[in-house]
């Protein structure tokens, strides 16, 4: 079973169990509403033992149970402590972190000990997400071509800078492509077949461009002597198209649910 990250329990708070978590979902509504349950994953040498809280109490970590990763669980580190389930008992918003109670955690040394733990949610768990929308799991690695066909890289990362995601493409022996995910660039997403389709558009790709012989400019006899100007007043492009994406980002938006990898 696979695991993406919902965030990362940074200390208790109170006295009473409670949590505080610095999300990285963008479904904490759902991923911290009672009743749901999250797993808490710890990495080889950073365990607490959660002894001194109340003995047995459940959702505290106990003493770990440890195993290499295999194929059958590529999302676990290797000599990973196995996923401790979390049932959230309750949960809310205090200013940038969100505070939670899971079933069982009673007290701060019960509390005390999840500290640094992350939170996952398990794949079978995740809501399907509306057409378009994609979580970053399912287009980092995928292969990037053109309308022609040309293989241009692979996605080795989602950038959140502002406005539109930012589609990261590793490319051999060059610079990595930077393609805003606007419905003017990326033209398909193929996740059957592995693949996007994007368009270049004008100053995306630097290096392609210096790389281009030079165009002789159109109307430039007109400038030199013994030749009259025409007088037209041509418009110069600006290099951006006019076309502009829908209120809704049009191809749709990338979901970090869950991290997936691109963290």
């Amino acid at each position: 079973m696979r695991y993406f990250n919902v965030g990362r329990i940074v200390a208790p708070h109170g006295l009473k169990g409670e949590v505080r978590v610095l999300a990285v979902t963008d479904f904490p509504e759902a991923r911290f509403r009672p009743g749901s349950t999250l797993y808490a994953f710890r990495e080889e040498g950073d365990v607490r033992q959660a002894g001194a809280g109340p003995k047995g109490a459940a959702g505290a970590l106990s003493e770990p149970a440890r195993r290499t990763a295999s194929a059958a669980d590529p999302a676990l580190p290797r000599e990973a402590v196995l996923p401790e389930p979390l049932q959230v008992e309750g949960a809310r918003r205090h200013k940038n972190v969100y505070l939670v109670k899971f079933r069982g955690v009673d007290t701060v040394e019960a509390a005390e000990a999840l500290r640094g733990a992350v939170l996952k949610v398990a794949e079978a768990d995740r809501e399907p997400l509306p057409e378009g929308t994609y979580y970053f799991d399912q287009i980092i690695g995928l292969s990037v071509v053109d309308e022609a066909g040309a293989v241009l890289g692979v996605v080795k990362e989602i950038l959140k800078p502002g406005a539109n995601d930012v589609w990261v493409v590793a490319r051999p022996g060059r610079r990595d492509l930077l393609l805003p995910y606007i419905p003017d660039v990326v033209r398909a997403v193929d996740l059957e077949g592995g693949r996007i389709v994007v368009r270049l558009l004008p100053g995306l790709d630097d290096e392609a461009e210096a790389e281009a012989p030079p165009r002789r400019a159109a109307g430039r006899a007109a400038d030199r002597p013994g030749h009259r100007k025409s007088g037209r007043k041509g418009g110069r492009p600006s290099g951006r198209s006019e076309s502009r994406p829908p209120a809704d980002d049009g191809a749709g938006s990338v979901l970090p649910d869950d991290g997936g990898g691109a963290r």
